[in-house]
């Protein structure tokens, strides 16, 4: 079923959910790590801006 707003054109829906499982895992890896909470939020907001790349939303209606 879809919902409104989830039409996001030609998108491979599988492949933005790889990418951003990929994000999360290296985010978990880092955290463990001893990354800061600033260094995460960092990486947070590359990958939030990164969403209309890898999201074909120009043909959405």
């Amino acid at each position: 079923m879809r919902h409104r707003g989830s039409d996001v054109g030609g998108t491979d829906l599988e492949a933005v959910a790889a990418f951003y499982t990929t994000v999360l895992h290296g985010m978990a890896i880092q955290s463990r790590d001893g990354a800061t909470r600033a260094q995460l939020q960092a990486v947070i907001s590359r990958a939030r801006s990164a969403w209309d790349s890898v999201v074909d939303t120009r043909s959405a209606s």
